[in-house]
């Protein structure tokens, strides 16, 4: 409900930034000392909301965090650090969170990529407090995707599991040049 209240928004920075100087023009033109007050007090907010921003992680910043931490697992060919941020009841393509930790690590170790960025995450509605969907980008990098200009459009599920953490629950990849409407075929996942 208010969780932009702790994400460390740009605008809400710059909305205080710009407060803050507009106090201190007006102070310097007219020399009073509650404008003074008046723009401490504003920078004083600035630190409090940085503060929320540092203590505490929304469920979207922790989604993006795992979806970080499951793209760094790529590199590391680590496909137990990409498992541990699947949902108990994960599904893909017909596979569960076992079959598809398999599938993971077997291209890993046949090279199938080397390594996956994500990107501009976006949050479209329809999540709630137990549920949440999230689209971003991906770009594979090496191995069968090597030389690839391009990058992949995922439509992901996230859900809040009973230990309160926020895992994937399923997710569809597309390619965002070519029809982002139909969902990709993931050779060797049909």
């Amino acid at each position: 409900m208010f969780e932009w209240l702790f994400e460390g928004r740009t605008v809400v920075y710059a909305l205080l930034a710009i407060n803050v100087v507009v106090l201190l023009i007006v102070w310097w033109m007219h020399r009073k000392r509650g404008l003074l007050i008046a723009a401490g007090a504003v920078a004083a907010l600035a630190g409090l909301y940085f503060l929320l921003d540092k203590l505490v992680e929304t469920p979207g910043e922790q989604i993006e965090r795992k979806l970080t931490a499951m793209a760094a697992a790529v590199k590391a060919r680590d496909a137990d650090a990409i498992g541990q941020h699947l949902a108990a009841d994960f599904r893909f393509r017909g596979q569960d969170r076992a079959g598809f930790r398999t599938f993971v690590q077997s291209a890993l170790q046949h090279g199938v990529v080397d390594e996956l960025t994500v990107w501009d995450f976006e949050w479209p509605s329809g999540g709630d407090d137990k549920t949440r969907p999230v689209q971003f980008k991906a770009k594979p990098k090496g191995g069968m995707a090597a030389g690839l200009e391009y990058y992949y459009l995922v439509k992901a599920r996230f859900v809040r599991e009973g230990d309160g953490q926020w895992r994937l629950k399923g997710f569809d990849v597309y390619n965002p040049f070519v029809d982002s409407n139909r969902p990709l075929d993931i050779p060797g996942l049909q």
